[in-house]
């Protein structure tokens, strides 16, 4: 019965244009039975709610809402956060982000200095959450426009115990956060796609936030200011880690070569080939 269900649904999402859509029946059906996606064939009959409620996430899908929106999970470098389609969804080249900028922490500082450290952009907190785990003696400001995406960022800090350490800070990008503070690092992925291309967009990545995505005319407004921002606010022998979009990294480099303060020292591409992750260090007041 089960196997005849998720044959009925992924012929209808098949015929939405849904990718890999018995893949996508069986990891809502483990959702909602609260099993792994290969398991579910091994489960007892589904109660008449839990059927009810897959039907009505196989609609949602046909719809485009990602599966991510409907589960209001995700994984994301080993733990699992809260999503909500105030956030952006969690992308495992991101996970690149987290491994560089806990490389530049060893590499820079000794394991008890209490280093401070930025996330701006936060979203969902993934990254704010994830460093915080790997680097015990830090404290972390997680930085959003967005009220809504703050709200989750700090509902994933408390779930994975680490909300002690993490401050929520609503801002446009650094300008909320005073000079004196002085962070060791920042991180950051900013928005990097252009106004142009939205349009073009698979419909599942136009249903999250337009502000997570959108950088405007070229896609590099939003780094144009944070690499300004950080410029001013990294102490010197700190460094930003910044996510870049696929074809970006010659015009990333001109905009930290007009800081004067900041400077790349590293560049690292991800499994595609494409350079994913750059860092600058503050070497010069």
């Amino acid at each position: 019965m089960i196997g005849e269900t998720l044959t009925q649904a992924s012929r209808q999402l098949t015929e939405a244009g849904i990718p890999a859509a018995r893949r996508e029946a069986e990891e809502l059906l483990a959702a909602i039975v609260g099993c792994e996606p290969l398991e579910v064939y091994l489960t007892p009959e589904v109660t008449a709610e839990q059927r009810r409620q897959f039907w009505q996430w196989t609609a949602a899908r046909i719809r485009h809402i990602p599966t991510q929106y409907l589960t209001g999970r995700v994984r994301f470098y080993g733990l699992e956060f809260v999503v909500t389609p105030a956030t952006l969804i969690p992308r495992p080249e991101s996970e690149l982000l987290v491994e560089v900028a806990c490389a530049q922490m060893t590499r820079r500082w000794s394991p008890s200095t209490a280093l401070r450290v930025v996330d701006v952009g936060t979203g969902c907190g993934n990254l704010t959450v994830s460093l915080t785990k790997q680097r015990p003696s830090a404290t972390l400001v997680a930085i959003d426009r967005s009220c809504a995406a703050l709200v989750v960022a700090r509902w994933n800090a408390t779930r994975l115990g680490v909300a002690d350490r993490v401050r929520i800070l609503q801002s446009d990008g650094l300008t909320g956060m005073t000079r004196e503070w002085a962070p060791h690092l920042i991180v950051a992925n900013p928005p990097y796609v252009s106004s142009g291309e939205w349009a073009t967009l698979p419909p599942e990545v136009r249903q999250e936030p337009r502000l997570a995505l959108d950088g405007g005319a070229d896609g590099l407004r939003v780094h144009a200011a944070w690499i300004a921002q950080a410029s001013e606010r990294l102490r010197v022998g700190g460094c930003l880690v910044l996510e870049l979009g696929a074809g970006q990294e010659a015009a990333v480099r001109v905009l930290v070569a007009q800081t004067a303060t900041l400077r790349v020292v590293d560049v690292r591409d991800d499994w595609q080939g494409i350079p994913r992750v750059l860092v600058a260090e503050r070497w010069t007041n």
